[in-house]
C-alpha cells in the first residue's frame, strides 16, 4: 500500500532542493550581471581641476597610462593612429607639423603659421607641435577634446585640444630604463627616475634620446641625408606638498633636436 503522506513529502523535500538551487543560481546571475555592467569612473583634468569624465560636457577621448603602453603610443604620430577623430599631417620638418580634429586644423605648414589644434603639456601650451615631438613617455593620461576649447585653452585650440598630463613626483622610489633599436637605424634610449627627499618632497627626473639615420640620401657635401632625427629631452619635476589640499610641482623642461 502506498504512504501517500511519505510521498508527498518527498516531492516538497524535492522541489524545495530545486527551487534553491535555482534561486542561488539566479542570484550569482544577477550579481555577475551587476558586475559586467559596472562603469568604471574615468577622472580627466579637461576643465583644469579633476572631474568625472560623465561631469564634463566636452566630448573627450581618454587614454589612461595603462592604454597608452597597450597601444605602444610613443610618439604624436601614434597617437593620432589610434583616435579615429584626430589626424596628424607630416610637414618638413617636426616643427612644421600639424594636427587636426575631425578635419578642422591648420592647413600650411610655413613656420609662422600657429595651430588651430592645441598642444597642452601639463596645463602649458605649446606654439608648436613639434616642442613635443622629442618624448611621449612617462605619461599619466593623454585627454583628446573635440571641437572649439578657446575659453580655457587660448584662440590656437579652434579645432580642440590634446591635453597631455605627465606622471607627478611620487613618494615612492622608482626607476627604468628603455632601449630600442630597429633595423632601419634607429636608436632610442629613455630612463626615469623618481625619490622621495622627506615626508612632503619629492622629485622625479626623465631623460630621453633618440638617433635616427636619415632614409634618403643627401649628395652634397656636408649635409646629413633627410630624415635625420637627433632628439635630446630633459624634464625635471620638484613636488611640494604644502597642506592636505595644495601641491606645487616645479618643473624644467628641455628639449633640444
Amino acid at each position: 500500500m502506498v504512504d501517500y503522506n511519505n510521498l508527498f513529502r518527498a516531492c516538497l523535500v524535492v522541489v524545495s532542493n530545486i527551487a534553491g538551487a535555482l534561486n542561488y543560481q539566479l542570484a550569482n546571475a544577477n550579481e555577475n550581471y551587476a558586475k559586467v555592467r559596472t562603469i568604471e569612473e574615468v577622472v580627466v583634468v579637461a576643465q583644469k581641476r579633476e572631474q568625472n569624465i560623465q561631469d564634463v560636457p566636452i566630448a573627450i577621448s581618454a587614454y589612461s597610462e595603462e592604454k597608452i603602453f597597450q597601444q605602444n603610443i610613443v610618439s604624436t604620430m601614434d597617437l593620432a593612429r589610434v583616435e579615429p577623430s584626430l589626424n596628424f599631417q607630416q610637414g618638413f620638418s617636426d616643427f612644421n607639423s600639424n594636427f587636426s580634429i575631425r578635419g578642422i586644423g591648420a592647413m600650411s605648414f610655413e613656420g609662422g603659421v600657429q595651430p588651430s589644434v592645441s598642444v597642452v603639456v601639463d596645463g602649458v601650451p605649446l606654439i608648436r607641435v613639434g616642442e613635443f615631438q622629442g618624448d611621449m613617455g612617462d605619461l599619466q593620461s593623454i585627454e583628446v577634446l573635440k571641437g572649439p576649447q578657446g575659453t580655457l585653452f587660448g584662440k590656437n585650440a579652434t579645432g580642440g585640444a590634446i591635453n597631455v598630463v605627465r606622471n607627478p613626483p611620487s613618494k615612492e622610489l622608482e626607476a627604468y630604463v628603455e632601449f630600442l633599436t630597429t633595423d632601419d637605424k634607429e636608436d632610442t634610449a629613455r630612463l626615469m627616475f623618481n625619490s622621495p627627499l622627506s615626508d612632503k618632497v619629492a622629485f622625479r627626473i626623465l631623460g630621453f634620446i633618440r638617433d635616427q639615420k636619415g632614409f634618403i640620401e643627401n649628395v652634397f657635401p656636408g649635409v646629413e641625408d633627410d630624415g635625420t632625427k637627433r632628439n635630446l629631452s630633459f624634464v625635471a619635476k620638484l613636488g611640494i606638498d604644502i597642506n592636505d589640499s595644495m601641491e606645487m610641482i616645479l618643473t624644467v623642461d628641455k628639449f633640444r633636436t
